[in-house]
């Protein structure tokens, strides 16, 4: 069986690296299926990895792209199986302001060799390359549920390895869980 391959995007900035760790022990900690990781940042948008989803640093097979601002309570397996040729898997989410479903690409589940001519969600489904595999349980937006698998700590300003950030005790407390085993 071949190893999990999941790239983080990151700011390229230093206090990025705890968030780094603390999603690759989120990941470990619930899964055993063997994993490779790789991190790619190129300083470029709001998030300084806005570009970096749609390039991942393997060209061909497949693999799982997730932001850094994420904990991983699922195993990663299940997105892994989801793979298939020509595709970029994508979740819902819910939009915080209309509470509304709708399409993402993260996390995604991609084959590598599509993503030379893309750079956008819109790119992907106006090539067909698009298709909605997961629920909203694996991109849960600034909040925890019954079933979560994936939590997404959007709020720059919540984030808790962010040093600017505002203290948010629920949710530092999910992530501390983490870091203090990285």
């Amino acid at each position: 069986m071949s190893a999990c391959r999941v790239y983080i995007g990151a700011c390229p900035s230093g206090y990025s690296d705890r968030a780094v760790a603390v999603v690759k022990a989120s990941i470990l900690a619930n899964t055993d299926a063997e994993v490779e990781f790789a991190v790619c940042g190129d300083g470029t948008g709001s998030t300084g990895f806005s570009k970096v989803r749609y390039n991942p640093p393997w060209d061909e097979g497949f693999a799982i792209y997730l932001d850094s601002d994420v904990i991983v309570y699922g195993d990663i397996q299940e997105l892994w199986d989801a793979r298939k040729e020509g595709k970029w898997i994508g979740t819902y989410s819910r939009q915080k302001q209309t509470d509304e479903l709708v399409e993402g690409c993260m996390p995604g589940v991609t084959d590598c060799s599509i993503l030379g001519s893309v750079d956008t969600l819109i790119d992907l489904k106006a090539q067909g390359l698009y298709e909605c595999g997961f629920g909203e349980e694996w991109n849960m937006v600034d909040r925890i549920g019954e079933g979560t698998k994936l939590l997404h700590l959007s709020r720059q300003k919540r984030q808790p390895w962010n040093p600017k950030a505002r203290c948010d005790r629920h949710i530092d407390k999910l992530w501390l869980e983490y870091d203090e085993r990285v």
